[in-house]
C-alpha cells in the first residue's frame, strides 16, 4: 500500500482535500520527538485504490525550540519562538540576541521536514512566511525553498481567502511578488479561489476552495467517534453527519438577516424593513450602542478599503440614524453587540448550529461584503454557501457570480419561485434590496411554510450538487498529493 507523509497545522486541512474518499481507519500514532509533531495515521480508499497517509501536525509553539538547539544555555537565554504573534519579535520574546538570527533562519521547524514528504501551508502560515521574509530577513524564504528542492518536498499552498480584501489590502505587495515574480524551483501548487489567479502558473483555481478551511462550520468531524476504529465512511459524510439539521416545519420567522458588520447596503435594507414595518425577520446588527458615530466608524474600520460608488452612495450620517429610535424593536436576534457575544465572524457559523439558528426562519438573506468594494471581480464568500448547507431558501445580494455558477451546477436558486426573475442581473445592491422588500410584503408566512415543506428534497439536492462540484475540482489537488 502506498504511504505518504504530510505536514500541516491541522489534520483536517489534509483530510478535507480527500472529501470524497472513504476514511477506512483513523489511528493515533506515536508523537515524533525528532520533528516535534503529533502523528495520526489514516487509510483512505476510493474506487478500489487505497493508500495510507501519515499526518504530522505541526505545533506553532515549536517553530523555534531554543531549549533543544542550545541545551547548554540557561532557560532564560534560549529563544523558544511560536509561529504567529511571537514573530513580531517583541523584546520579551527574544531571550538571546546572539542566536536569534540563526535560530529563526536556519533552525526553524520547516527545516526538519522528512525528505520526500509533503507540506500543506494554509493562508495564515503563508502570510507569516511572507512577513518574516519581508520584515526580518529575505534569506528566510530562500533557505526554505532550497531545503524543499534538495529534499524533494512537495508543497501545497492553500491560499483561498474567501475575503479578498484581507489579501488585497493587508498583504498585497508580498503576495503579488510571490505570485508574479518569485522563482520557486521546487514542486508545488497554489490553491486559490480568486479568479484573478486562474491563469497563473502552478495555480489550481477552485470556485469553492474556501471550503477547505478546517476551523469553520463546514469542515468539522466528530473525532470522538473516529479514533482507533474501523470507520468506512467518506470524509464528506463524516463531516456532514456531524450536524443533524432536524428542520422544524413551523418556524418563528419568515426570514433571517444576520450580520456583524453594518455596511451601507445592509443598513439600507434594515431601514427599508423598518420603514415598511416588516416584523417577520430574525435580524441582527452589532449595535454596541445606537450612536451613529459608533456605527459609521465601524463600517469603515472593519472593511475600510477600496470602497466603490455603492459604498459612498449611502455612507452618510442621515442614512445611519434615520430610524435610530425604532431600530431596537426590529433586532430580534441576540447577536446585537457584535464582538461582545460569542457569535462573531467565523465563530458565528458554528454557533448557528449549536444554537439552531438555522431553524429560526425559512429564508436566509445575506448581503455580500465585496459588492460595495473595488476588488476586480464579483466575489462570494461563506455567506453564499451557508444557506445551501443549511438546506433552506436563500436570497443573496451582491452575489451575481455565485448565482451564475449555481445555475451552471444545476442548483435551484428559487428566484423564479419567488417572482424574482432577473434579480441576478441587477448590479446595484440597493435595487436588489428593494426587490426583496417587495417580496416580503407580498408573501405570507403560511405560503412560505408550504413552499418550504414541498422543497425539502430540492434543498438536499442543491447541497449534493454543491459538494459534487467541489469534489470534482479537488481531483487535480488529490493527484498532486498522491502521485
Amino acid at each position: 500500500m502506498k504511504s505518504i507523509i504530510v505536514y500541516a497545522n491541522d489534520e483536517l486541512n489534509v483530510l478535507n482535500i480527500f472529501d470524497d474518499y472513504k476514511l477506512v481507519r483513523s489511528t493515533q500514532g506515536p508523537n515524533s520527538p525528532i520533528d516535534l509533531c503529533r502523528v495520526t495515521l489514516h487509510i483512505l480508499e476510493k474506487d478500489g485504490f487505497s493508500f495510507e497517509i501519515e499526518v504530522r501536525t505541526m505545533d506553532s509553539g515549536n517553530f523555534v525550540r531554543g531549549d533543544l538547539l542550545h541545551p547548554n544555555l540557561p532557560k532564560n537565554k534560549v529563544n523558544n519562538i511560536s509561529f504567529g504573534n511571537d514573530l513580531h519579535f517583541n523584546s520579551h520574546h527574544i531571550k538571546n540576541q546572539e542566536t536569534i538570527y540563526n535560530d529563526i533562519v536556519y533552525n526553524n521547524y520547516y527545516l526538519s521536514l522528512a525528505p520526500n514528504s509533503i507540506l500543506l501551508i494554509d493562508r495564515y502560515d503563508h502570510q507569516e512566511i511572507l512577513r518574516i521574509s519581508g520584515e526580518f530577513n529575505s534569506n528566510f524564504k530562500k533557505i526554505l525553498y532550497k531545503y524543499f528542492k534538495d529534499n524533494n518536498i512537495k508543497v501545497v499552498f492553500q491560499t483561498a481567502a474567501g475575503e479578498p480584501l484581507n489579501y488585497i489590502c493587508n498583504n498585497y505587495g508580498d503576495f503579488e511578488w510571490f505570485y508574479e515574480h518569485e522563482r520557486r524551483d521546487f514542486e508545488h501548487i497554489i490553491i486559490s479561489d480568486c479568479p484573478l489567479h486562474e491563469s497563473k502558473d502552478n495555480f489550481m483555481f477552485l470556485d469553492f476552495a474556501y471550503l477547505l478551511e478546517a476551523h469553520k462550520l463546514f469542515y468539522q468531524l466528530g473525532w470522538e467517534l473516529t479514533r482507533d476504529k474501523i470507520i468506512n465512511e467518506t470524509v464528506f459524510n463524516l463531516r456532514n453527519d456531524t450536524y443533524d439539521l432536524k428542520h422544524k416545519d413551523e418556524k418563528e420567522f419568515m426570514f433571517s438577516f444576520l450580520t456583524t458588520n453594518p455596511l451601507p447596503h445592509r443598513m439600507y435594507f434594515l431601514n427599508q424593513i423598518i420603514e415598511n414595518e416588516i416584523h417577520t425577520g430574525y435580524i441582527s446588527m452589532p449595535f454596541k450602542d445606537l450612536e451613529h458615530t459608533h456605527l459609521i466608524t465601524k463600517a469603515r474600520k472593519e472593511r475600510g478599503h477600496l470602497q466603490n460608488e455603492y459604498f459612498w452612495l449611502k455612507y452618510s450620517k442621515d442614512e445611519y440614524i434615520k430610524n435610530i429610535e425604532k431600530v431596537k424593536d426590529y433586532l430580534t436576534s441576540p447577536n446585537i453587540n457584535g464582538m461582545d457575544i460569542d457569535f462573531p465572524h467565523e465563530n458565528y457559523f458554528t454557533k448557528s448550529y449549536e444554537n439552531k439558528e438555522y431553524n429560526k426562519s425559512y429564508i436566509d438573506i445575506f448581503f455580500e461584503t465585496h459588492i460595495v468594494h473595488n476588488i476586480g471581480y464579483n466575489n462570494f464568500s461563506e455567506k453564499s454557501i451557508l444557506p445551501i448547507y443549511n438546506e433552506k431558501f436563500f436570497i443573496l445580494v451582491g452575489s451575481n457570480r455565485f448565482y451564475k455558477l449555481a445555475k451552471e451546477m444545476g442548483i435551484n436558486t428559487f428566484l423564479e419561485l419567488f417572482g424574482l426573475e432577473g434579480f441576478d442581473e441587477i448590479d446595484s445592491p440597493y435595487e436588489q434590496a428593494d426587490e426583496i422588500i417587495k417580496l416580503l410584503l407580498r408573501i405570507d408566512k403560511n405560503t412560505l411554510k408550504e413552499m418550504f415543506i414541498s422543497h425539502k428534497d430540492v434543498f438536499k439536492e442543491n447541497k449534493r450538487k454543491l459538494f459534487k462540484h467541489f469534489q470534482d475540482q479537488l481531483k487535480p489537488v488529490q493527484e498532486f498529493v498522491i502521485k
